[in-house]
């Protein structure tokens, strides 16, 4: 009955938990109460699991939304419907990874190389050497700004100052004909974080480009490389900073907000 009661009501998931685990002192009911227990708790996380997949669903993380209904319960009254929210959600993930790679091959300005290069010099700390690609067949570049992370040794997106990154920006002036890079001999110093380590590993993308006829370029592979690059929760943040700052956008598929250029941490 409980068992019956806990199906058609998730509410009393506590309430019915907390009676069948006071009954484990009845020997000779022991094993049906242990079963209960198990169906009631694989029922209530399968539940879990359906919910948490339909947000990450709505927040366009949609590989992770499958791993989430690949962990529910045939019992689970949703289970059925999960089955086929499998393959829809696998399309939006391949619809997803083709628009990303579509938007990376449009780039007009991109971050060839990302480096942490540690000076011969015993007394210098690393540094971050970024490196720019003009990929516009015809215009000169004069302006870029770029974006990047660095990461520990975990692979975890490093932050120096509280309230700041883990995304850090940087702008340079340049003379950037079509095919050239720059950046090679433009080294960026880094600090350590409050625990006292260097970064080990760096990403950068270019968010936009000024070029000599005038014209400002913002990449539309940004935002998706800002979503690869952050955690969920590193992501979620930023997004709220950035409308709070500058008012909605940095949706998938849509250019975030340019923020302001600051200096490597």
């Amino acid at each position: 009955e409980l068992v019956s009661a806990y199906r058609t009501d998730e509410t009393r998931y506590e309430e019915i938990k907390t009676i069948l685990s006071d009954m484990q002192g009845f020997p000779l009911l022991n094993d049906q109460i242990q079963q209960a227990l198990y169906f009631v708790e694989s029922l209530h996380s399968s539940r879990a699991a359906y919910t948490e997949a339909q947000t990450l669903y709505g927040e366009g993380y949609y590989a992770l939304a499958i791993l989430e209904l690949q962990k529910m319960s045939p019992e689970d009254e949703n289970y059925q419907q999960a089955q086929k929210d499998v393959a829809d959600y696998q399309e939006k993930q391949n619809q997803y990874e083709a628009e990303a790679a579509a938007a990376a091959e449009q780039q007009l300005a991109a971050v060839t190389d990302a480096l942490i290069v540690t000076p011969d010099e015993e007394s210098a700390g690393p540094v971050l050497r970024i490196v720019c690609k003009n990929q516009d067949p015809e215009r000169t570049i004069q302006a870029v700004t770029f974006a990047y992370t660095l990461t520990d040794e975990k692979d975890a997106n490093m932050k120096f100052v509280d309230g700041v990154g883990p995304v850090y920006f940087n702008s340079r002036e340049c003379v950037l004909e079509p095919e050239d890079s720059c950046g090679d001999d433009m080294d960026i110093p880094l600090n350590k974080d409050v625990t006292g380590a260097y970064p080990l590993k760096a990403k950068g993308c270019v968010v936009k480009a000024t070029f000599s006829d005038g014209t400002v370029w913002e990449n539309p592979y940004y935002s998706y490389w800002l979503k690869d690059s952050l955690t969920r929760e590193e992501y979620k943040s930023y997004q709220e900073s950035q409308q709070k700052d500058h008012g909605d956008g940095g949706a998938t598929g849509t250019p975030a907000p340019t923020p302001s250029p600051s200096p490597a941490p």
